[in-house]
């Protein structure tokens, strides 16, 4: 396949980060475009009064927008890359690999976490993210679960990045104050627990893309000349 033919969807799990969202905007259109890449940034943007599911934001993504694209990569908000290379690969990619508040040492070696491209088959085949995780965490490891169980290749960019400001995160606690602290973590700890026990293709295939529409009550698409919002009731 002709690499400027292969088509980028960049899929953004947001809510309430207006001040990220005007930093990030500029800078992947920048990125993108400087490494030559035919592009489409959709935001998907979660309603109050749920705890936010990042997995579930990015399945609906999928879902409406994912077509006549060749692969897409999951794009969390607060992640500036220092030298980020978001060309097509064939397989799967962590690029987010060194933060720079780890002193840019690599993350754990199964984390696929904050940024990572998807050839658009593969992320079909893992039935993309569990939509059961509602709050902070563990959704990612879920999904590193599901490739290992499709037998799917993982690689990483020794890519370095740094976090826009914001308040203290939980990658910083410890598990314990993470379970004591941070909404729907021990939940979400428990639920990611039970199915590493499970290692079962049909869990796998209970909650993802297939199903994630079912959770939304209502959403409005907003078309503007740099990106697509996705206004999400879920």
């Amino acid at each position: 396949m002709n690499k400027q033919l292969e088509k980028l969807l960049v899929i953004v799990p947001y809510r309430d980060r207006e001040k990220h969202l005007q930093i990030f905007i500029p800078y992947i259109i920048q990125t993108l475009q400087q490494q030559n890449i035919d592009y489409n940034i959709v935001v998907v943007e979660q309603s109050y009064g749920k705890l936010f599911n990042r997995g579930l934001l990015c399945n609906i993504g999928f879902q409406l927008f994912s077509k006549d694209f060749e692969y897409i990569c999951i794009h969390d908000i607060d992640i500036i890359g220092k030298d980020f290379d978001y060309r097509y690969e064939p397989v799967i990619t962590h690029i987010s690999a060194r933060p720079k508040n780890k002193n840019y040492k690599e993350w754990y070696e199964k984390c696929i976490g904050g940024v990572v491209l998807f050839p658009t088959q593969d992320f079909i085949k893992i039935n993309g993210f569990s939509n059961e995780y509602w709050g902070w965490g563990c959704e990612d490891d879920d999904l590193r679960i599901r490739c290992d169980l499709m037998k799917i290749a993982i690689q990483r960019k020794k890519c370095k990045y740094e976090h826009l400001e914001q308040k203290e995160s939980p990658e910083n606690y410890s598990k314990q104050e993470r379970i004591n602290n941070v909404p729907g973590y021990a939940k979400n700890l428990e639920r990611l627990n039970n199915f590493k026990e499970i290692k079962d293709k049909n869990i796998l295939l209970h909650s993802g893309i297939n199903n994630s529409m079912q959770y939304c009550l209502e959403y409005n698409i907003i078309n503007n000349d740099q990106y697509t919002l996705i206004k999400c009731n879920i």
